[in-house]
């Protein structure tokens, strides 16, 4: 697992605000220090050095999830290897 960040706040409408250190594709799958999934990513804003994602979370978060530590599974940053094609 490879930590990408912490979470910051929730918003109003429920989702997780986390403070990552790179951007995520939307989709991936979230996880706490123990391998738990906590969210999903769905949107990525904010500037490019340090942006913003919010994820919606797989269950109702509590207060004790704020500063937690993010991760997600692999090095790639939720990114898929890019298929290469044959040369002929």
């Amino acid at each position: 697992m490879k930590e990408i960040g912490y979470v910051r706040t929730t918003s109003r409408s429920g989702l997780l605000v986390i403070k990552s250190r790179s951007a995520l594709k939307k989709g991936t799958p979230l996880f706490d220090s123990r391998g738990r999934m906590l969210a999903v990513a769905s949107r990525t804003f904010g500037p490019v050095e340090a942006p913003y994602i919010s994820a919606r979370p797989e269950h109702e978060p509590d207060i004790g999830i704020l500063g937690e530590k993010i991760y997600v599974m692999g090095d790639k940053n939720g990114k898929k290897k890019e298929r290469t094609r044959n040369k002929r």
